[in-house]
């Protein structure tokens, strides 16, 4: 018996945890910038965010580039203050105060 092939994930569903309605976000390929300003591309209206505060790129095939945009409280990968990371499968970010939850969207999973 062979395994279940499991497609290439189409994108994220990105939630910010505490922030109530409207904080729940699907992204699929390329760039998207996060924080508090309009130019953002996931507005996220907290006291610890950036205007614009970080910058995550989906790559086609799987995984992000996670990048800090010299935000004033940073951008934390649990314990860990980071600058520019790849990360893949689902994981959860720190920006600021604000924790966000990303979670991995199949091609053929319903949205």
């Amino acid at each position: 018996m062979s395994a279940a092939r499991r497609s290439a994930p189409s994108g994220y569903r990105v939630r910010a945890l505490g922030l109530g309605g409207g904080s729940d976000w699907l992204i699929g390929n390329g760039r998207h910038r996060l924080g508090r300003s309009e130019q953002a591309d996931l507005r996220l209206a907290h006291a610890t965010v950036s205007r614009l505060h970080a910058e995550v790129e989906v790559i086609e095939g799987g995984g992000v580039v996670l990048t800090d945009l010299d935000s004033t409280n940073g951008t934390w990968l649990g314990e860990r203050r980071v600058t520019l990371v790849a990360l893949s499968g689902d994981f959860d970010i720190r920006l600021g105060a604000l924790c966000l939850e990303f979670l991995v969207v199949d091609a053929h999973e319903p949205r």
